[in-house]
């Protein structure tokens, strides 16, 4: 059931050592970075992909949808928590005006 994620997983990981390789080769530096956060990716997500595993073997399928409402829940929480609240200007409020030419009637 969960074998086509733990094979993009799989796909992912491969693409991103490939180019950590390449990458490595034109600068030393930056590729040993990037090898490091390919490797920090596959250990956690192999790991969250065996708790899952584990998860949907324990209650079933249709705790998978309530699972995906719990983190999709989670994930705007978080967003707007990050966010924060805008700031206002302290010396305007309401809506800007905008400046009107003076009538011309001391021409009439």
């Amino acid at each position: 059931m969960i074998h086509w994620l733990s094979n993009m997983i799989g796909a992912m990981a491969a693409l991103g050592l490939i180019i950590a390789a390449l990458v490595y080769m034109v600068s030393p530096k930056h590729g040993s970075e990037l090898l490091k956060r390919v490797v920090v990716f596959l250990i956690g997500s192999l790991l969250s992909l065996c708790v899952l595993r584990q998860f949907a073997a324990c209650l079933g399928v249709l705790s998978f949808l309530l699972l995906g409402m719990v983190i999709v829940i989670a994930a705007y929480l978080i967003r707007e928590g990050r966010r924060g609240r805008p700031q206002r200007e302290l010396g305007r409020r309401g809506a800007e005006r905008t400046p009107l030419l003076p009538s011309n009637e001391e021409n009439l």
